[in-house]
């Protein structure tokens, strides 16, 4: 038998509208303090309407009608203050709700905090800060076996930074600096039992990142037309570390890696106009995964990279650059 011709109309509409208000107040109370307080509060509404139609029996089915309402309030604060000449500090904080419009209505709940500490002596400048990030998603889960329930993805953030800059002479430089980031995510995740279809146990899913990152920079002239500039860069994430899954449907992951990048680099002034650059780059890259605790380099790769090039400037001398 041949299948019936269908004929059908499948018609959607999407209306949206979101409403975005900031209130914010900044007061400097001397040269040496100032601070600012807000609120920020969003307003979105969503509405889907829409049909399905036969054209050939004219029954209309799959009639849609709704509407979804959001409302979120953020509060901010932060301030700037001087506690010397060449000592100042800055820091803010918000904390409220996130109007996730993309991914879903409901709203992440959230708080971010950052402060950055800047001071200079003598030729000597030195930078700290640090960041704090929490964040809540808030969902529901639920599928065969088990009854629907909330799940929340908890996400929690730290990252430490610190660096020192010292130029002793206009002709030479030298900077360094250490950041560490501490991440650390959880969320209850449904997993199937093999050999039972529809049949799911809850379990945990954790997420590590455990990030060392450092460099080092050299600028010097030695002479008038050479310039030098050297490098180094290290990133080490140990990840999960030692971690291992408690239950057979726990989830324990990272993505623990090794990778390190020294350069250096030389520009030479041929004229007024022309530079040409000499320099070397080289790339270590090593992946590490835990297996039955051993660890070891599953993936890794190095490259050496030279290069040469030519910078032509147009300009009537050098210091039009």
């Amino acid at each position: 038998n041949s299948p019936a011709p269908t004929n059908t109309l499948y018609h959607r509409v999407t209306a949206y509208r979101r409403f975005s208000n900031l209130l914010d107040v900044d007061y400097q109370v001397n040269n040496r303090l100032g601070f600012n307080v807000g609120w920020r509060y969003t307003d979105r509404n969503v509405e889907l309407g829409g049909f399905q139609q036969n054209l050939n029996t004219s029954v209309v089915s799959g009639t849609i009608d709704d509407e979804h309402k959001n409302h979120t309030h953020t509060f901010l604060a932060g301030g700037k203050g001087k506690p010397l000449k060449n000592w100042v500090i800055f820091a803010d904080v918000e904390i409220g709700d996130s109007d996730n419009v993309f991914t879903r209505l409901a709203n992440n709940e959230f708080i971010n905090f950052r402060v950055r500490s800047r001071a200079s002596f003598n030729r000597f400048a030195f930078n700290v800060s640090g960041i704090w990030k929490d964040n809540d998603s808030p969902g529901r889960a639920g599928a065969g076996n088990v009854v629907a329930f909330e799940s929340t993805v908890e996400t929690k953030n730290r990252i430490f930074s610190a660096s020192v800059d010292w130029t002793p002479r206009d002709e030479f430089s030298l900077s360094g600096g250490y950041t560490y980031q501490h991440l650390t995510s959880k969320v209850d995740v449904l997993v199937p039992i093999a050999g039972t279809p529809g049949n799911y146990r809850r379990g945990l899913s954790e997420y590590f990142v455990r990030d060392s990152h450092f460099f080092f920079d050299v600028t010097a002239r030695p002479i008038r037309r050479v310039s030098i500039f050297a490098s180094y860069r290290i990133n080490d994430d140990n990840g999960q570390g030692d971690r291992v899954a408690a239950r057979p449907e726990d989830i324990i992951s990272s993505y623990p890696i090794r990778f390190q990048s020294p350069e250096v680099r030389v520009a030479i002034r041929l004229t007024k106009n022309i530079d040409w650059n000499l320099g070397y780059q080289y790339y270590d890259y090593k992946e590490r995964q835990t297996q039955s605790g051993f660890i070891g380099f599953d993936q890794n790769y190095n490259a050496h990279l030279p290069y040469t090039s030519l910078r032509i400037y147009f300009g009537r001398s050098a210091a039009d650059r």
